[in-house]
């Protein structure tokens, strides 16, 4: 009678993003978001002491203003379309269904200024942090490999596409990099609408209260460590989602199609369902099954869901090992 037995399986090591880069995001991410804050902040204090007709922050209509002359700039000048924000769909030309006095437009020309010259540092940002990420993550997952026995002569015949330092990733990773650098910047622009609100209620707190210039200015001033704070929580949560990407593409690229699930406790809260999922081996193609009410029973990834900081280990195949 033959023993049956246990196949056991051969996973490597997992791994979350590099500390140190997500840091230094960080601190690039709120440099960025000051620029439009900056001149936000700048605005507001000069409508404090304006006559009510020449005010026009607190208008609802605000950015879709800025927008629309960003747009305008754009057209003028010949700028990229992908340098100018447009954070909801705004109907073209919404500045013109409304007469604005020569300082409101001063006002608007001001920030839709800002808003490009945000726009461009925001996908400069984007495109510095995925190719320094690419970079450390492929090369962290090569070492991680070639410790488990896994040729390296297999994983260069796999990851045909060339980075930094003679690294290389798989050609579906670098296909969808342009994809993820998009993705990025976007979220970072959404940011931007929450400064213009928080901005907003300030000056009207200090309108309808009849606050000084100087504690309208102290109050703005506290905007800064604000988005400090931001800045920390989106490299958080990019910087997991952009090492899952990666590691999740290129062991494709190797032909692994299974991973086991790690969680990983979150900064604030843990979702019970991925606590459940911890251990559990997944098919990498289509994830796994998340019955919360969040998700509603779709199938999810590690990283992929806001906030998520679970992580995956690899499941490596036999032909792998050969």
């Amino acid at each position: 009678m033959r023993r049956r037995t246990n196949k056991r399986l051969k996973v490597i090591p997992a791994f979350g993003p590099n500390a140190g880069l997500r840091t230094e995001y960080a601190r690039k991410l709120a440099k960025v978001l000051a620029l439009w804050t900056k001149e936000l902040r700048k605005q507001a204090l000069l409508e404090l002491s304006a006559p009510p007709e020449d005010r026009i922050l607190g208008d609802v209509n605000f950015m879709a203003y800025v927008q629309s002359e960003a747009w305008a700039i754009k057209r003028a000048e010949g700028l990229d379309g992908d340098d100018v924000i447009v954070i909801d769909a705004v109907p073209m030309g919404l500045a013109l269904d409304r007469w604005l006095s020569p300082a409101q437009r001063k006002a608007v020309m001001a920030c839709a200024r800002a808003l490009i010259k945000f726009g461009f540092e925001a996908k400069k940002v984007s495109h510095w942090f995925c190719r320094k990420m690419l970079y450390r993550t492929s090369a962290d997952m090569v070492r991680t490999l070639e410790r488990a026995h896994v040729s390296k002569a297999i994983i260069r015949q796999k990851w045909q596409v060339p980075l930094i330092k003679g690294q290389f990733i798989s050609k579906q990773t670098a296909q969808q990099l342009p994809e993820q650098v998009k993705w990025m910047t976007e979220l970072i622009t959404k940011l931007s609408a929450a400064s213009t609100k928080k901005v907003q209620d300030e000056l009207a707190d200090a309108l309808q209260n009849g606050h000084s210039y100087t504690k309208l200015r102290n109050r703005l001033m506290t905007l800064e460590h604000m988005d400090e704070a931001r800045a920390e929580r989106v490299a958080r949560d990019q910087g997991c989602k952009l090492n899952q990407f990666i590691q999740q593409e290129n062991a494709r690229a190797l032909g692994i199609t299974q991973a086991k699930w790690i969680h990983v406790p979150g900064m604030y809260s843990s979702r019970p369902t991925h606590v459940q999922m911890h251990g559990q081996i997944f098919d990498l193609n289509k994830g796994m099954r998340d019955d919360s009410p969040e998700v509603g029973g779709a199938y999810v990834l590690p990283g992929q869901l806001p906030f998520c900081r679970c992580i995956c280990q690899m499941v490596l195949t036999d032909e792998l090992m050969e």
